[in-house]
């Protein structure tokens, strides 16, 4: 059944829409008239109840006004009167502060501008002093470097030729010195070289051809030398 009504209503879109309002227009018809009930008895119970609230607070909103106005215009006058006199105590104190400020500025900018020009001019005129006292004595002072400066250099330069002769016979000294030593020690240590070179040659065996065919040859003889003694 719902099958077939489901083909039905999707093959005709206006016999679907008369089957929906069919069945909608009695559900609206239900739904207004239970909503319209409804609606009338919130109205009604809340209607009361907001008449009573304003019933309840009429009378405290008017204590509450009663009670605030005077309080505040206590506090007003009160106020109005404590801004006055602190406006006028802080409207003198301010203008005595500025008048102070200003002339302790005006003092200490005559102050700085008389010890600026007292110090500029002491410290130009002791530069001026400095400056002619300092003048005659720079080329005197440069003559006296220079002359320094040759003696200092003609006495060095024969210095340190005499260093570096004496450095060369020193070197020559200790070249001599060691060589002579050398030949003296030559004859005794050759004996110990030699028999070292024929240690190393027995310990690595015969270290040529030559060698080994001596060897060869002082062997094969030794028994034809016998025969022949004997």
């Amino acid at each position: 059944m719902c099958w077939h009504t489901s083909v039905l209503l999707s093959a005709d879109p206006s016999g679907s829409h008369a089957v929906v309002m069919t069945v909608l227009i009695p559900f609206q018809l239900v739904f207004v008239r239970v909503f319209t009930a409804f609606h009338a008895l919130v109205m009604d119970d809340f209607t009361e109840a907001v008449a009573e609230v304003v019933r309840d607070l009429i009378p405290f909103h008017a204590v509450v006004i009663t009670l605030l106005i005077p309080f505040q215009l206590v506090v007003v006058s009160d106020f109005t009167a404590f801004h006055a006199l602190v406006m006028d105590v802080f409207t003198a104190t301010v203008a005595e502060i500025t008048l102070d400020f200003t002339a302790a500025k005006l003092v200490w900018m005559v102050v700085l501008m008389l010890f600026h020009v007292l110090v500029v001019l002491v410290v130009m005129e002791l530069h001026a002093d400095l400056i002619a006292a300092l003048t005659p004595a720079v080329p005197v002072f440069t003559v006296w470097l220079m002359a320094a400066q040759l003696f200092l250099y003609a006495c060095s330069t024969p210095l340190m030729e005499l260093v570096m002769e004496v450095d060369s016979v020193v070197d020559r000294f200790s070249a001599a010195a060691v060589t002579r030593l050398v030949l003296v020690v030559m004859p005794f240590a050759r004996p110990c070289i030699k028999s070292g070179i024929q240690l190393s040659i027995s310990a690595r065996g015969p270290s040529s051809g030559t060698e080994k065919c001596r060897k060869e040859r002082i062997r094969s003889a030794t028994p034809d030398t016998a025969l022949a003694t004997s």
